[in-house]
């Protein structure tokens, strides 16, 4: 079992260095805490949530889309890819119990789930949202 303490560091280190992590993929901190992302007007949100009862953070993705209203908001979470069986055939580990590099190995695996996953999850629904303004422009 992982001390507390040592689990508190580890937790406030990830959410400190989450950030500088996803910077590279275009992400910066908001006044939430979110990493938030501007793509073509729409913002694109990674947000972390710890579980209590582990030293395991769950990822969060929100899609606003531009002009829209609070309650158009799309919300996934990476649970499905942490999993047997997950889509893509990898599973994401956001744990960050063992080892000497437990911090380090749960950033890479966020930076890489962000990268392989969530960034073509945005495109998506950016696809798809914009194909339903278009709908609707024609309709009128």
């Amino acid at each position: 079992m992982l001390d507390k303490d040592i689990e508190k560091r580890r937790t406030a280190t990830i959410k400190r260095r989450l950030a500088p992590t996803l910077e590279k993929l275009g992400f910066t901190k908001d006044a939430r805490g979110c990493c938030s992302r501007d793509i073509n007007g729409h913002s694109c949100s990674v947000w972390l949530q710890k579980f209590r009862s582990s030293p395991l953070f769950r990822v969060g993705m929100t899609f606003h889309p531009a002009g829209g209203a609070e309650r158009s908001s799309i919300v996934e979470f990476a649970d499905k890819w942490t999993c047997k069986n997950c889509p893509g055939g990898r599973k994401y580990n956001f744990g960050f119990r063992w080892g000497e590099d437990a911090v380090e190995q749960c950033l890479r695996e966020i930076h890489d789930f962000v990268q392989n996953v969530a960034l073509p999850w945005f495109e998506e629904r950016i696809r798809l949202h914009e194909l339903q303004v278009r709908r609707a422009a024609t309709n009128q």
